[in-house]
């Protein structure tokens, strides 16, 4: 009994060591940053509310340090992942408040409010809260969206982009070129934010018909689609070209595969013209035709 008391004696004096070591970094963290507020007049103020924001979160965490000591973590690992993670999304919301109208007296407040929101989502999905808020930027400042139709897209971009195990950045990046790409037939599906619901959920389609994973479908779809379009290519019949080539290709191998499938049709090579000629088939005739079954068999 009394080498037990010693032993609990010793952990929770090693506890109490870390504790008013994290206590102290986290001062002289404030202090530094207070000191930047002195010399970065009106960012100052936005820089304290991250100091702020970093007090808090080490109470958190000296929380969590007590109640994670029979695992031995160091309490200065948990502040450093936890302040770099903070200091992270700071940095991203900053690039978002350049792509909106928002006066300098409000900033701090508005960035405050999304990082809840965005936290939030993080919390849900298991996403980094830095990535969810460049999603948001890339929407803003590639497309004709508000601010409001930016923040609505974030959750269901995060949610696929958990479920194929890629980063929502990633995502958003693809859904931005479809909107670009093929923002006229995407008129069909109403609102901005159900045309984003459906490119993710044609998206989702091609992944589960084909062998390709989403990160393979997303990298590639810039090139997919600029080609397709040029083709006078649908979204759908480019996903679908895609698809069945991730089948019996590489991904990598699908996306160049289609890509170069597009490029023939819109600049046929000189033997391709010759067998068309033999067979007295035209360019048009092709394109009249695959029109045809699309008319007939919608994807």
């Amino acid at each position: 009994a009394s080498l037990n008391l010693n032993q609990t004696a010793q952990s929770t004096q090693n506890l109490t060591g870390h504790v008013t070591s994290l206590d102290r970094q986290l001062r002289m963290t404030q202090s530094t940053l207070r000191g930047w507020q002195q010399n970065l007049g009106l960012v100052g103020k936005a820089v304290d509310t991250v100091g702020s924001g970093m007090v808090h979160m080490g109470q958190v965490m000296a929380t969590v340090a007590y109640r994670m000591q029979l695992l031995a973590i160091p309490a200065q690992l948990l502040v450093a992942v936890g302040a770099k993670s903070f200091l992270e999304l700071d940095a991203s919301l900053r690039m978002v408040a350049t792509q909106i109208d928002i006066t300098a007296d409000s900033v701090v407040a508005w960035e405050a409010r999304h990082i809840r929101a965005i936290n939030r989502i993080a919390i849900d999905t298991g996403q980094a809260s830095a990535s969810i808020a460049d999603s948001m930027y890339f929407i803003l400042s590639s497309m004709d969206a508000t601010e409001e139709q930016a923040a609505a897209m974030l959750e269901p971009i995060a949610k696929f982009a958990t479920l194929g195990k890629t980063l929502p950045a990633d995502v958003t990046k693809a859904m931005v070129t479809a909107f670009q790409v093929f923002g006229d037939e995407l008129t069909r599906y109403g609102s901005t934010q159900d045309q984003a619901n459906a490119i993710l959920g044609k998206f989702f389609y091609s992944i589960q018909r084909g062998k390709g994973e989403v990160n393979d479908l997303v990298s590639g779809f810039g090139r997919i689609a600029s080609s397709g379009n040029a083709a006078g290519a649908s979204i759908e019949e480019v996903l679908a070209i895609w698809t069945a080539l991730s089948r019996v290709f590489t991904p990598a191998q699908a996306t160049t595969a289609a890509e170069n499938f597009f490029r023939a049709i819109t600049n046929p090579s000189k033997e391709a013209l010759e067998t068309l000629a033999a067979l007295d088939v035209g360019l048009t005739e092709i394109v009249e035709a695959t029109g045809e079954v699309r008319r007939r068999n919608p994807l």
